[in-house]
């Protein structure tokens, strides 16, 4: 019951524009579903069993995140977006979806000194968040609104990649789209820069 559940909050696909897109869970290139992967993989012995008991204990704090974390690390591999969107269905004021290459992306254009690349671990998490928490002390700091959310600078961060990437593609293909909204993002990139580095003390590159 408890892998349904699971597989039930991230399969969410009601049209096109109303879709989980906080983990990749449609499949891709070929290759088998997240959540297929880990019907496959979890099946209906032991290792479901287990997962379902960390799952279990998660959600009703029995026993702490970090343990839990380790385990399904060691129970299905570090696949980080899956395990770190079932860590923000449980508490999404303390953790937060990710996709490794986009976030070592922004975090590069931002000078953070992160790499989160197949390094699924529960330090690694920790040092994301922690991360993702200066940005949005950055972004209350540079656009004077006291309530930004955690998914917020998540999804800044985000836009930061995506936004000039769908821009030039959409470039490429001769469509036109007005430059003001990747321009305020360039601008709020530099000052969230400003203040990563008074934060943490060191300089970036810009963008």
């Amino acid at each position: 019951m408890i892998l349904t559940a699971v597989i039930n909050a991230i399969e969410i696909k009601e049209n096109q524009h109303l879709r989980n897109n906080l983990v990749p869970w449609e499949p891709r290139h070929n290759q088998p579903s997240e959540t297929r992967q880990l019907r496959s993989d979890l099946g209906i012995g032991p290792a479901r069993l287990r997962f379902e008991s960390d799952l279990f204990d998660l959600f009703h704090e029995r026993r702490e995140p970090a343990e839990i974390l380790e385990d399904l690390v060691d129970l299905i591999g570090r696949r980080y977006s899956l395990i770190a969107y079932i860590f923000y269905l449980f508490d999404d004021n303390r953790f937060l979806p990710i996709g490794t290459t986009t976030f070592d992306r922004a975090f590069d254009e931002l000078g953070i000194e992160l790499r989160t690349a197949g390094r699924c671990s529960w330090e690694n998490y920790q040092k994301f968040v922690e991360s993702v928490q200066l940005v949005r002390a950055g972004l209350k700091d540079w656009i004077g609104i006291k309530n930004v959310h955690l998914i917020d600078a998540h999804s800044y961060l985000w836009l930061l990649v995506r936004l000039p990437q769908k821009v030039e593609q959409m470039q490429q293909q001769g469509l036109q789209r007005p430059g003001d909204l990747k321009a305020a993002m360039i601008t709020l990139a530099q000052g969230v820069i400003n203040r990563v580095d008074n934060a943490t003390g060191s300089q970036s590159s810009g963008l």
